[in-house]
């Protein structure tokens, strides 16, 4: 996953997704999760994130530890995500972060 346009300029807004192949995703069901955190254009960017998992190998999150992330420590989340890239042919997820700009700008349309 390529951050640097994101490292670069953090105020901009940033689409980050995982490198699953899309000939994976036929014929699979997936569990979806979604999230959303920020505070918007007033105090800093929002970020919106979905999740998803192959239903078929659900036990792949347990293996890795996931749990609600308010309950992980920061060292726990990233050894998770190091893990993941392993299980991305089962496990993908996409972020959007909109930039307080873009969210006021938008809000004027």
């Amino acid at each position: 996953m390529d951050i640097t346009d994101f490292e670069s300029d953090p105020l901009s807004s940033v689409c980050l997704h995982s490198t699953i192949d899309t000939n994976t995703l036929k014929k699979k069901t997936f569990l979806l999760g979604i999230d959303e955190a920020g505070r918007g254009p007033v105090l800093g960017p929002m970020v919106y994130s979905a999740f998803f998992c192959d239903e078929s190998q659900i036990s792949i999150l347990q293996q890795l530890g996931c749990a609600d992330s308010k309950q992980l420590t920061e060292v726990v989340r990233s050894n998770i995500f190091s893990q993941y890239e392993s299980h991305n042919e089962h496990l993908g997820f996409v972020v959007k972060v909109l930039s307080p700009h873009t969210i006021s700008t938008s809000m004027l349309r």
